[in-house]
């Protein structure tokens, strides 16, 4: 029977590419019977746009002014003194072989001028990580504490996976029009997901015998949950901070589109329009030295919970905070 239909099958579908004139009705779907699902949607986002305009507009414009202020500071800086905080963060998570990597790969954007548009980048990077880690992580408290919730939650971030990274953007511009902020809260769905599901699951790992040995000693749930759930899952919740990074960062050169932030995102951008082959490569380039850091940097916390254990005289964190910076 089931042979008999997919043959059937197969003859009307030959018979339609031998004979589409006549038989056009199988061929082409009816304009009529399509459902008017574009009107509906167009509707709906103009009237909260009409509706809600003023307060979008006001949160786009906070934000947009928290943005251009700690792009001025970044600005302003020194490049010396940024290249030296960030080479010692670096050694105090991974030591000397990552702080000199970091140190090379700043100077690297120094030396082919790049540098303030890569400060412009991590600008973004440095708005849209809280946001999107904050939201995450309630996200994967929520869908852990509450299983009714988990399959709402986890239905959104599906949602928000798989939807392409620019359809996040289009209704951003409605609501808060065209500059960074709609490349921020375009980065902030696009990362959000991440965080939530590894919170989630860091929090699901938590062995059974240690919840229980808490629960004896006389913790209540709200101290089993801080002293006990979230210690054991913070390897979990660092590679979670791990890949909302590196999904932050990814959604730059998507960002630059409508940001005209003129970020590292906007070089790479304006290059391919001009088929600039020179510029892109080296602005590419950056983005993935970045991209290295970062996860270089989030991995040695992640995978190396001891780091935190190294402690040394402040004397000499002090002298070697200098030695970089000079």
């Amino acid at each position: 029977m089931f042979d008999l239909a997919v043959v059937s099958l197969l003859v009307v579908a030959l018979a339609c590419v031998l004979m589409p004139a006549q038989l056009s009705v199988l061929v082409k779907f009816p304009n009529q019977l399509v459902l008017p699902v574009v009107d509906v949607l167009n509707t709906l986002i103009g009237w909260i746009n009409a509706t809600f305009s003023p307060f979008f507009r006001w949160c786009g414009n906070v934000l947009g002014y928290l943005i251009r202020l700690l792009d001025r500071a970044l600005a302003n800086t020194p490049w010396q003194v940024i290249v030296g905080v960030v080479g010692y963060l670096a050694y105090r998570a991974a030591g000397l072989k990552l702080a000199l990597l970091t140190i090379a790969t700043a100077l690297y954007v120094v030396l082919v001028g790049y540098w303030t548009e890569t400060l412009r980048a991590l600008t973004l990077v440095m708005f849209a990580l809280p946001i999107a880690v904050l939201i995450g992580f309630a996200a994967g408290v929520l869908a852990y504490m509450n299983r009714w919730l988990a399959s709402a939650i986890d239905a959104i971030l599906d949602f928000m996976q798989t939807v392409p990274a620019f359809a996040f953007l289009v209704p951003m511009i409605v609501l808060f029009g065209f500059g960074p902020v709609p490349g921020v809260i375009a980065s902030v769905l696009y990362a959000a997901p991440a965080m939530a599901r590894n919170v989630r699951l860091g929090l699901e790992l938590t062995p059974t015998e240690v919840i229980d040995a808490a629960l004896i000693s006389g913790c209540t749930r709200v101290q089993t949950f801080f002293w006990v759930k979230l210690p054991c899952a913070s390897r979990q919740i660092l590679l979670g901070l791990n890949q909302t990074i590196m999904a932050t960062l990814s959604m730059v050169i998507f960002a630059a589109a409508i940001g005209g932030f003129e970020d590292i995102g906007w070089e790479v951008l304006r290059a391919a329009r001009r088929a600039e082959f020179g510029n892109g490569i080296l602005a590419g380039i950056i983005i993935t030295m970045l991209a290295i850091l970062l996860d270089r940097i989030t991995s040695a916390l992640a995978t190396n919970p001891a780091y935190a254990d190294r402690r040394s005289k402040w004397k000499q964190d002090v002298c070697c905070l200098g030695a970089i910076v000079l």
